[in-house]
């Protein structure tokens, strides 16, 4: 990384996107993302990882938040998911931890809800 960052000064000096376009079309351009998907795969395939994409490390970050007992609504919050469905698909937990998470996750929304209608009776 100290390599790529003393190469990126020579590329511009601007503050900005990591990574810049070395071709002539390009040059000192941010990447664009076909080019950064190519050159994670190609290092994904390089180091034995065939199944690792870009989008990888999205998906390690929201299962990990759901295994530290982040509720399923916040992790969607924090993610811009307008669904918490949309959120589901990016978590890979055991059935077992799934069903825990959306337990937990429900419990909240369950006391929220009576906390609401206390508050509303005269």
């Amino acid at each position: 990384m100290q390599a790529y960052l003393r190469h990126r000064k020579t590329l511009s000096s601007r503050h900005g996107p990591l990574f810049l376009s070395e071709s002539h079309r390009n040059a000192s351009h941010p990447l664009a993302l076909v080019s950064w998907s190519k050159i994670v795969q190609k290092l994904a395939l390089g180091a034995g990882l065939p199944q690792f994409t870009t989008h990888t490390p999205r998906h390690l970050r929201l299962t990990h938040m759901a295994r530290a007992h982040m509720d399923l609504h916040q992790i969607a919050l924090d993610t811009g998911h307008t669904s918490v469905q949309t959120t589901m698909l990016y978590i890979h937990l055991s059935g077992v931890e799934l069903t825990e998470a959306v337990n937990r996750s429900l419990a909240g929304f369950e006391q929220w809800i009576e906390m609401m209608l206390l508050e509303t009776r005269p």
